[in-house]
């Protein structure tokens, strides 16, 4: 280091040291003046190691100090934060996140797709029905249609409604048909319901409106059902009746299945329609046609018999004093009366002659002797006698003949249209058709005849339009 401008120290001072009185700490030592033009370069360097351990000396700073070798830099500005996706970890979180939502979406899946495949193998289809409701043109009706359903198994209640929705289990359920008529109802078994041995019944009703001026007469119904991949007809009882409640010309119309109980996906479609007096209906294919009963009445024979007059000559008695004269008169009348022999009774009148009152009884209850006693049509009727009718109500398994329905199917059984069959005519025919079922087949070789299984007994009677045979057993319908 150079010292140029300094003098060197003046040892005369008598310090051994040659800093004279600065050195002796005198107060009244004046430091020497500095030229402040003069510059010292200095060139920073590092400390030498100590390797006596001695403490740095008084003034230097250490290694990572602020200002000292190896400090960090401190910017002047704030930088701007980095953006979400940049900062450590942001990435890894979504990431995670992400992996998290698919598992948990895949969990749902595969648990809802375990549900879903053991649902359609233990829960069964429902049974469907379909309506579709017309008037007596065939264009669809607006109208309110409620359905009650009962269950045979495991209980009447044992079932829930699929449509609609709302209903409530063991009470109608409405719904109202749409613009083309139609309307649909839904109901299945409970899931502990044995689906094998599972069935149903169902009943409809409905609030039905005159047309015009005409209240509905009758309710006409075709229907089918599909069960296993197979078609069949259904037998229906579409009945009406007075509504009872005022008197309008609103009349309630009901619709039943007696032979048929409702199983897990059966499919059944109905077409249901009106029938009024006049016109004539146009969707009941069997027509009835009423006859009045003929009267033929014989005017009086009166015969008169000319007056006769029968004149006694007259006798003359001369006397000599008296003459009579007589003359006698006699006028005959008489008149003469023709009646003609009594016509062939009823078949009302009939059935009361032979002792006949249940079927006669049965007839009427269905509204089918007075049909039968206007057809206009030759008939044949095989009646069966009063052992045969209570043989059926003692029956656990015979017919249910408090059910209307029931008893019209069994007693058309027994009816023929088209021909009076006398026992000699029978006698060449293996089989009669009737007018419920396949014909009843015919057994002219036996003694006697039978039709079915039953013997048909007696003599012809003779009826206004028909023939009546007594049988001893009730026909069954043929398939």
């Amino acid at each position: 280091m150079s010292n140029d401008g300094f003098p060197p120290p003046n040892p005369s001072d008598g310090s051994e040291t040659g800093l004279g009185d600065l050195a002796a700490g005198s107060g009244d030592a004046t430091p020497p003046s500095i030229d402040s033009t003069q510059v010292m370069p200095v060139t920073p360097s590092l400390p030498a190691e100590n390797p006596g351990g001695a403490p740095p000396s008084a003034g230097a700073v250490p290694p990572g100090a602020p200002g000292g070798p190896g400090a960090p830099i401190v910017p002047t500005e704030q930088l701007p934060e980095p953006p979400w996706f940049k900062r450590p970890g942001a990435v890894a979180a979504v990431v995670t996140g992400v992996l998290l939502v698919g598992g948990v979406i895949a969990l749902l899946f595969l648990l809802g797709g375990g549900d879903d495949e053991g649902g359609s193998e233990l829960e069964p289809e429902p049974v469907s029905f379909v309506m579709v409701r017309n008037n007596t043109a065939g264009q669809p009706l607006a109208t309110t249609i409620s359905a009650a359903v009962t269950v045979q198994e495991p209980a009447p209640d044992a079932y829930l409604w699929v449509v609609p929705g709302d209903g409530v289990v063991g009470q109608p359920a409405t719904r109202d048909t749409d613009a083309t008529g139609r309307t649909e109802f839904r109901w299945a078994p409970l899931a502990d319901a044995d689906a094998a041995t599972w069935s149903s019944t169902v009943e409809f009703a409905e609030f039905v409106l005159p047309e015009g001026d005409a209240a509905v007469s009758g309710l006409g119904a075709a229907c089918t059902l599909e069960r296993d991949g197979a078609t069949e007809t259904l037998v229906i009882s579409a009945d009406v009746r007075p509504d009872g409640v005022d008197e309008s010309l609103t009349v309630i119309g009901s619709y039943s299945f007696p032979n048929v109980r409702f199983q897990t996906g059966d499919r059944v479609e109905c077409t249901l329609g009106n029938e009024i007096p006049s016109p004539p209906p146009t969707t009941v294919p069997e027509a009835t046609t009423t006859v009045p009963e003929a009267t033929t009445t014989v005017p009086e024979t009166t015969t008169t018999v000319p007056e006769t007059t029968t004149t006694v000559p007259e006798t003359t008695t001369t006397s000599s004093t008296t003459t009579t004269t007589t003359t006698t008169t006699t006028t005959t009348s008489s008149t003469t009366t023709t009646t003609l022999a009594p016509s062939d009774p009823t078949l009302g009148d009939a059935l009361d002659t032979l002792g006949l009152t249940e079927t006669k009884a049965l007839l009427e209850q269905v509204g089918l002797l007075a049909e039968i006693e206007a057809l206009g049509q030759p008939y044949t009727l095989f009646a069966p006698d009063n052992a045969a009718i209570a043989d059926l109500r003692d029956d656990p398994a015979g017919p249910d003949l408090s059910d209307d329905a029931i008893v019209e199917s069994l007693l058309r059984a027994h009816l023929s249209i088209g021909d009076s069959l006398a026992l000699s005519e029978l006698a060449g025919l293996t089989e009669i058709a009737v007018e419920f079922g396949d014909p009843q087949p015919i057994d002219a070789g036996a003694t006697p005849p039978t039709v079915g299984t039953a013997v048909i007994s007696g003599p012809d009677n003779v009826v206004e339009g028909g023939i009546v045979h007594v049988i001893d057993a009730a026909l069954e319908p043929q398939p």
